[in-house]
This record gives structure tokens, C-alpha cells and sequence, in this order.
């Protein structure tokens, strides 16, 4: 049989090890998170320098691609 103690202890790590794991969980999702909004940024930038090189108007492209860097922190 286990002591007391052992089996408060046993309990005591698995709600730390649960709560590292939600944890990570939250990071995983922020990372995600953080990766899509580069994806759409980036996707929506190309169309514009696109859409802009179509019209032989690339000067028109600058302030996005500014913003786009400046958001990119």
C-alpha cells in the first residue's frame, strides 16, 4: 500500500503536468494563430503587387509593403 504521502504527491504532479499541458496547448494555438495572420498578410500583399504590376503601377505597392513590414513585429 502506498503512503499517504506518495499518493498526495502522485496527485500533486499530475495537476502540474496538466496544467504545463494546457499550457502548451495555448502556445501551440497562439503560434498557429500568429503563422495564418502572416499567411493572409503575405497572400494579400502579392495580390496587391500583383494587381499593381498589371496596371504597370508598382509605386502604388510601396505603402503596403511598408505597412506589411511595420505589422510584422
Amino acid at each position: 500500500m502506498m503512503p499517504y504521502r506518495s499518493i498526495s504527491r502522485l496527485f500533486f504532479n499530475l495537476a502540474e503536468w496538466h496544467s504545463k499541458i494546457i499550457k502548451l496547448r495555448q502556445t501551440q494555438d497562439i503560434i498557429g494563430h500568429r503563422i495564418m495572420d502572416k499567411v493572409v498578410k503575405t497572400t494579400a500583399l502579392m495580390k496587391v503587387t500583383d494587381q499593381n504590376m498589371e496596371r504597370g503601377n508598382l509605386l502604388n505597392t510601396f505603402p503596403y509593403i511598408s505597412s506589411f513590414i511595420e505589422g510584422s513585429g
